[in-house]
């Protein structure tokens, strides 16, 4: 598979209707924490539960040699599910977070898994991955609450994705991070998703 660059996608999004939200329904919850770094809320999981869906899952991917091995056993021990799993909607999908949700399908992205993330300010994640090489595994980031000082990291190369109502897409497969060095936490609507049409200019499903 092509390494390729983070796309910028016009999504056309009222990110202050999406600040609201996060504010006002979201953070009445109380996050789930993966780290002492990184959490937040589900927006579609396998149950409906808000705090389902952050196994750690790129715990189960092993270097072996000089390949990339998904270990099995260590997946479901995480209590990892199928990507399919994670389309029911939580209780903080409602009102202009719930429109977006219905839009990206309506673009024909299919997402699954989706989250509100938060990275407390001064901290980062661990550069890991989220799937083989050469398996399509692609991520939707909506920035709603950002700074210059927060990014998504490869190991060669940085980006900053601007709160501005577009869409950024990421390939997780590859080792990646995300941090922020800013003096807030970061907040970003993400997602798994699937381009089976060509909505995109590069990340189409092969």
């Amino acid at each position: 598979m092509v390494l390729l660059e983070p796309e910028a996608l016009d999504l056309g999004l009222d990110i202050g209707q999406l600040e609201h939200h996060l504010r006002e329904v979201v953070m009445a919850v109380p996050p789930f924490m993966q780290t002492p770094s990184f959490g937040g809320w589900s927006v579609l999981s396998s149950n409906g539960d808000v705090h389902d869906g952050w196994a750690q899952g790129h715990l189960a991917f092993q270097v072996v040699g000089a390949g990339i091995h998904f270990n099995t056993e260590r997946g479901t021990a995480l209590g990892l599910k199928d990507i399919s799993k994670y389309n029911v909607p939580t209780a903080i999908c409602t009102g202009y977070l719930a429109e977006v949700m219905k839009m990206i399908e309506s673009r024909g992205l299919h997402p699954r898994r989706a989250r509100i993330s938060m990275i407390r300010e001064g901290l980062a994640t661990s550069f890991h991955r989220d799937g083989l090489p050469d398996v399509y595994s692609v991520r939707l980031h909506i920035p709603i609450v950002t700074s210059p000082d927060s990014y998504f990291e490869y190991e060669d190369s940085k980006f900053h994705f601007a709160a501005d109502g577009r869409g950024y897409l990421v390939r997780v497969n590859r080792l990646h991070r995300a941090g922020n060095d800013g003096a807030s936490a970061r907040f970003h609507l993400m997602m798994d998703v699937h381009d089976f049409t060509g909505v995109t200019k590069s990340h189409r499903f092969d």
